[in-house]
C-alpha cells in the first residue's frame, strides 16, 4: 500500500511540476511577443520621424532655392 501511495504522489507532484513549466513557458512567450510589439513600433516611430525630418529639409530647401524665402 504504501508504494501505491508513494507512486501517486509522485505522480501528482510530476503532474504540478509540467503545470508549472507549461505556465511559466507560456508567459515567457507572452513576454517575448510584447517585446516583439515593442521593437516593431519603435521602428515605425522612428522610421516616421526619419521620414518626416527628411521631409521638413526637403521642403526648406525647395522653399529657399524654388521661392526664394525660408
Amino acid at each position: 500500500m504504501e508504494v501505491a501511495e508513494a507512486t501517486i504522489a509522485a505522480t501528482a507532484v510530476a503532474t504540478v511540476a509540467v503545470a508549472v513549466a507549461t505556465v511559466a513557458d507560456t508567459a515567457a512567450d507572452v513576454i517575448a511577443a510584447m517585446v516583439m510589439v515593442d521593437l516593431v513600433t519603435l521602428g515605425v516611430e522612428v522610421a516616421t520621424m526619419a521620414i518626416g525630418g527628411i521631409r521638413s529639409v526637403c521642403e526648406g530647401w525647395f522653399l529657399v532655392f524654388c521661392c526664394g524665402f525660408a
